[in-house]
């Protein structure tokens, strides 16, 4: 049964992969993301336990690419709302507000005991990344590594960073 699986998931990584990025792209409007994401959908597929048949798995890659795109828009949504509001209240002159400055204080911290957390190799891209605003083209250089394993890393950190930083809020 796995193996028919996995080879329903290649036939279908072979076929949709070009509409699946499309699709994904469209949504969120950057290819890069769109690359990431369709990633990340056939490794939730080949990960899972569905049942597959060739009739359902094309409907399958895209629910799971919906459902991702889904999150990564309300993380997006999320994270522009917060500049919106940190820059609204520096242009107010009410940056310095004590609950603002505790809930700054509180998510600095969660962030770094989830950084704490991952993969020494992962945390020195994610930080070198997000921090350092190394791009991916230098990084991967420094470390020897593909473009695309470096875009890996950095799509994994985020995801285990957003997972943890949701249970903490």
């Amino acid at each position: 049964m796995k193996t028919d699986s996995a080879s329903l998931i290649e036939k279908s990584y072979r076929e949709c992969l070009s509409d699946l990025r499309t699709y994904i792209r469209y949504k969120t409007n950057d290819e890069e993301t769109a690359k990431d994401i369709a990633q990340e959908v056939y490794l939730r597929l080949l990960k899972s336990n569905y049942l597959l048949c060739a009739k359902t798995v094309r409907n399958m890659v895209f629910t799971i690419a919906r459902n991702l795109v889904i999150d990564y828009q309300r993380q997006h949504l999320w994270r522009q709302r917060t500049t919106d509001r940190i820059v609204g209240e520096i242009e107010n002159g009410n940056a310095c507000a004590v609950e603002t400055d505790v809930e700054r204080r509180d998510l600095v911290r969660e962030a770094h005991r989830c950084l704490r957390r991952l993969p020494e190799r992962r945390r020195a891209i994610y930080i070198m990344s997000r921090v350092e605003e190394k791009s991916i083209q230098e990084i991967a250089e420094m470390f020897k590594l593909s473009r695309r394993t470096v875009e890996n890393h950095i799509f994994r950190s985020d995801k285990e960073m957003r997972t943890y930083i949701k249970q903490c809020i």
